[in-house]
């Protein structure tokens, strides 16, 4: 006997819910928040280019129209105060599909991440515009 759903007032609503997709990004920075050749792991983009004193462009794949969500993670190869703690998104996904990020020291200041330094990025984005 097939599975029937119980009996009562339920609606379709999967053409009007809220679609996410996750984006991960992990590097090993080399010396002085140099970018390597080969990323870790980069579903979802096409490149990351160091533009500046912890500054990073992250280009994706795809457009997507919003950016929903962000968590970030920085394992220093040493710990220090002074190092990389930090990353903030700055600006996010838009007509060109890219984020800018920064990296920062513990007191919030601009800071290239250490040789050896390791960082993990998720960003959450959407395409729906009931976001």
């Amino acid at each position: 006997m097939p599975f029937a759903p119980a009996p009562g007032p339920y609606m379709d609503r999967s053409s009007t819910q809220k679609t996410t997709k996750d984006i991960y990004l992990k590097f090993t920075s080399g010396a002085s928040g140099a970018v390597p050749s080969t990323l870790t792991l980069r579903s979802g983009v096409t490149s990351v280019t160091r533009t500046g004193t912890g500054a990073y462009t992250v280009v994706l794949d795809q457009y997507f129209d919003h950016s929903v969500g962000f968590t970030q993670s920085i394992q220093q190869a040493s710990y220090a105060k002074t190092g990389a703690c930090d990353c903030r998104k700055i600006t996010s996904v838009g007509s060109t599909a890219t984020f800018t990020l920064l990296t920062v020291d513990g007191d919030g200041d601009a800071v290239d991440m250490a040789s050896g330094d390791i960082i993990e990025l998720c960003f959450t984005v959407s395409n729906s515009s009931g976001l």
